[in-house]
């Protein structure tokens, strides 16, 4: 049974041109960005999951998280990530739930 080897944090950013800046609530975004979550399991085996948002806080979370997945089973992911939701709740919604989906979406076949 495949176990959980080492996860990683692959940054993405793109930087638009300032007459290409688009309009949010909080006003004009020169930036996209995003991040992959790459997890490699003990025997070779690579799978990628995407985890929206600055990179910073999402690679935070992921020091956080990811002790508690390195060395189980590929099929205990769902019950790690409920763990770490239900242990680190006061982090609430948003970039920690992105990082912990990042982490078990990568068992999705590409």
């Amino acid at each position: 049974m495949p176990k959980i080897a080492q996860i990683e944090l692959l940054p993405l950013e793109f930087a638009l041109p300032a007459d290409k800046a688009y309009g949010t609530s909080r006003g004009l975004n020169f930036r996209r960005q995003s991040s992959l979550v790459k997890l490699t399991t003990d025997d070779g085996i690579i799978g990628y999951g995407e985890a929206q948002g600055p990179a910073r806080p999402i690679g935070d979370y992921l020091e956080v998280i990811k002790g508690h997945f390195v060395g189980r089973s590929l099929y205990d992911a769902e019950l790690v990530a409920a763990f770490c939701r239900d242990r680190l709740y006061h982090f609430g919604e948003g970039h920690f739930t992105g990082c912990a989906g990042a982490v078990t979406m990568r068992l999705i076949p590409i």
